[in-house]
């Protein structure tokens, strides 16, 4: 069980650290996977076809393309999902930054990928530098990961990329 741990498309932010060791790859690499109780996954990685960061909202289905290579610098990532707003109005958009940087933004909806993995199942898994069923794993170093269950603002995202910048001198 995840401790109550979902992946809401109109609400969450993964941000992670990692030192990659090889940056082009022959087949698809996962940095972070989350798999629910119906076996659904969201995976996070290096993509074959163009050595770019992938988000997959559902793996078996589309996926996003930072249209960003990883490097072999030691990089923070962030995937924020949905805007951090008090008007209470529903804003449905996924933006990718790399150092602090944003790479990609799309309006396009993906909360039908919402994964609830607070379920007590078996099935339910979360894993770093691996998928569930893949033997393609992450050579490099994983040094943070941080999970919320909201979009940053603006303000704490500056925060969190002030911190990574100072601990990792990124």
């Amino acid at each position: 069980r995840m401790g109550g741990v979902n992946i809401n498309h109109e609400n969450t932010t993964i941000s992670f650290v990692i030192k990659s060791d090889n940056v082009t790859e022959t087949t698809d690499h996962f940095y972070l996977s989350y798999q629910n109780s119906a076996r659904r996954l969201v995976n996070i990685g290096i993509e074959s076809t163009d050595d770019q960061m992938h988000y997959w909202p559902e793996y078996a289905g589309t996926d996003i393309d930072s249209g960003t290579a990883f490097s072999t610098n030691i990089d923070s990532w962030t995937i924020k999902m949905g805007t951090a707003n008090t008007s209470g109005t529903d804003t449905r958009n996924i933006r990718i930054y790399k150092n602090g940087v944003q790479v990609l933004a799309t309006a396009v909806d993906y909360s039908a990928y919402n994964k609830d993995l607070t379920a007590n199942s078996s099935h339910v898994e979360f894993r770093m530098g691996a998928s569930p069923g893949s033997t393609n794993q992450f050579v490099g170093r994983m040094f943070e990961y941080v999970h919320y269950d909201k979009a940053l603002s603006d303000h704490q995202l500056e925060q969190l990329n002030g911190y990574y910048a100072s601990k990792y001198n990124i």
